[in-house]
């Protein structure tokens, strides 16, 4: 807690995209305290091996620890993929991730996941894959985290078609928080609902 009594909750991800999930969390939590750190210098981590991942995110863990920090939530599903087992035992706050939300959109027959190649190569994605029913087609769009990095705040200066596949999905996940600022681009783009889990990791925090 700080000298206000207020909790504190460190908020990490690997730039700006978990701005899009401090943002509910705010909503949800008014009187809570928030860091963030966005390690923009290292960014993107899509391509990051494990240990990579884990060392960057014991670096943030350590500021939130020295910080007084009561929770930490990871808005990064690449890390939360890779790394959340390792930092919930390494540290003595509760831990909180974020995952692909392929659960809110269970009701999709033809579903397109947008996210990392970490985390689509990762065990607790292919988790989230076997309970699914219907089909789904997994997409990295390598460059897209960085070039939203780039062009943050003149998002309208990317061009979507450049980065996403010719689909036509019923629904489309976006498994990635820094893909949420586009929701609405991309949404119109396949004419298809966008499914983020920002609400039920701001909830479950």
């Amino acid at each position: 807690m700080d000298r206000e009594g207020r909790l504190c909750v460190g908020v990490f991800d690997s730039g700006s995209g978990g701005m899009t999930l401090l943002a509910e969390c705010r909503r949800l939590l008014p009187r809570v305290r928030f860091y963030y750190f966005g390690d923009n210098g290292n960014a993107p981590y899509g391509g990051r091996s494990r240990e990579e991942l884990l060392s960057l995110s014991r670096r943030a863990m350590d500021v939130f620890s020295a910080v007084g920090a009561d929770a930490a939530l990871i808005a990064c599903n690449t890390v939360t993929t890779a790394c959340i087992g390792d930092l919930r035992r390494e540290y003595p706050f509760p831990v909180v991730g974020t995952e692909p939300a392929l659960r809110a959109a269970a009701g999709c027959q033809n579903l397109l996941v947008l996210a990392t190649a970490a985390t689509l190569k990762s065990g607790e994605y292919a988790r989230l894959q076997r309970e699914r029913r219907g089909r789904t087609v997994c997409f990295a769009p390598e460059r897209l985290v960085a070039a939203i990095e780039k062009n943050a705040p003149f998002l309208g200066r990317i061009g979507i078609a450049d980065h996403l596949p010719p689909l036509r999905p019923d629904g489309v996940v976006l498994g990635c928080t820094h893909f949420v600022y586009l929701k609405e681009a991309i949404g119109k783009f396949y004419g298809a609902p966008c499914f983020d889990g920002n609400a039920g990791t701001a909830k479950q925090l």
